[in-house]
């Protein structure tokens, strides 16, 4: 007979050590890789890099700004998303580039081989080893950690966001503007909104299905727009100039066809009423925008700082896989819960201000990176639809409380 304690164990496991899983979305972008959009070499796996190699460190980061004049603006552009990954594993027959990372904190840190000191103080893993960054310092401590979470199903992996973005009932959107249509640009504009829905989802005669074939109007939420609680109802494809993105970077810029944008991101993924975000502050951004037949596309990745304080009740709210619920709710829940707790919290590999890294402050966020592709669209009506019921409202925890 299985007893409790191991229904517990197996769940948590299944939530955050899976870390074989392939949790992706394909790419309609075809295989390669996103090595092109950064410094440094492509994490190809320390199974490609000799001796030589590993002893050094490039430190992997976006393009710099360049420094050529602007020229005259074309129109801008609306992304919407449909394509998303989130696991680092090697997959034989992928269809699309598994996340890069950046090196976040410009440290090549490996505890084997000491290349540099630590960027911050590690949680006390009891002793174990903390992996090493990826090649060339590149951090994504969240990658197992997410493909676990898609591993476990029910709503909070990569499928997830798939299976909402092909229903139209939620996406990401990307506004670029100011660009001058060159490979080199040392000014543009990113802003990011989010949508609950395609347009019809605010009438009784129900949303449209995308066809991302660039036709595709997308509703935004009203805190995604500046003054947005006073344009619900409201049109942006017959007040453009008005729905301006809350979440924008406006020092953003093109080297050699790279898009580089810096901002903070929380992307909310919603399904079954219950939502799952993924944090990235101090975020950066590296794509390219590609032509793909009529349609135009973006093909990038997002890499940042996952705050603990913030991850945690993310965590809380996975749903139980053993019961009803999330595992904030019941006290099974709360067990597997401290468990991944754990992982998550032995994980943390980096400060979640960048003032603070090198200065020995302590670790209290996790490395995050995920690979994207975008097709263009149309944003339509300000338009929110009633909120689910509120989950694990208040919670909070620490990696140093027993909760």
């Amino acid at each position: 007979m299985v007893t409790r304690r191991e229904r517990l164990l197996r769940a948590a496991l299944a939530v955050a050590l899976a870390t074989g899983a392939s949790a992706m979305i394909a790419l309609a972008c075809g295989p390669g890789d996103l090595a092109d959009l950064t410094a440094g070499r492509p994490d190809s796996g320390a199974d490609m890099q000799d001796a030589a190699d590993a002893a050094i460190c490039i430190h992997a980061g976006p393009p710099a700004r360049p420094t050529t004049s602007d020229g005259p603006n074309t129109p801008s552009l609306v992304f919407a998303f449909d394509g998303i990954r989130f696991d680092t594993t090697e997959v034989a027959d992928a269809s699309s580039p598994k996340p890069q990372g950046l090196d976040l904190d410009n440290t090549c840190t490996c505890p084997e081989m000491n290349l540099e000191p630590e960027s911050c103080i590690p949680q006390d893993a009891g002793g174990m080893k903390r992996p090493c960054d990826g090649v060339d310092g590149r951090d994504n401590a969240a990658g197992p950690l997410l493909a676990g979470a898609g591993t476990a199903g029910k709503g909070v992996g990569p499928a997830a966001f798939q299976e909402q973005i092909r229903a139209g009932a939620f996406n990401v959107i990307a506004v670029l503007s100011g660009w001058n249509g060159q490979q080199d640009d040392p000014s543009v504009v990113v802003g990011i909104q989010l949508s609950r829905g395609t347009e019809g989802s605010q009438s009784d005669a129900g949303r449209d299905l995308p066809k991302f074939d660039g036709t595709d109007v997308w509703t935004v939420t009203p805190d995604s727009v500046l003054g947005g609680s006073a344009l619900v109802g409201k049109d942006c494809r017959t007040i453009p100039a008005t729905c301006i993105p809350v979440n924008t970077d406006t020092m953003a810029y093109i080297r050699e066809g790279v898009l580089v944008a810096h901002l903070d991101l929380a992307l909310p993924i919603f399904t079954n009423g219950r939502s799952f975000t993924l944090e990235f502050a101090a975020a950066t951004i590296t794509a390219r925008v590609v032509d793909d037949g009529p349609v135009r596309r973006v093909i990038g990745e997002i890499a940042g700082r996952w705050p603990i304080e913030r991850l945690l009740p993310s965590l809380a709210k996975l749903p139980n896989i053993i019961e009803p619920g999330p595992l904030c709710a019941t006290d099974s829940g709360l067990e597997i819960y401290r468990l991944i707790k754990k992982s998550a919290c032995e994980g943390m590999d980096l400060t979640a201000n960048p003032a603070l890294d090198r200065t020995n402050a302590r670790c209290d966020a996790i490395s995050n990176a995920i690979s994207f592709s975008a097709v263009t669209a149309t944003v339509g009506t300000v338009y929110e639809t009633p909120n689910a019921t509120p989950q694990c409202v208040g919670f909070e925890d620490s990696c140093e409380s027993n909760k």
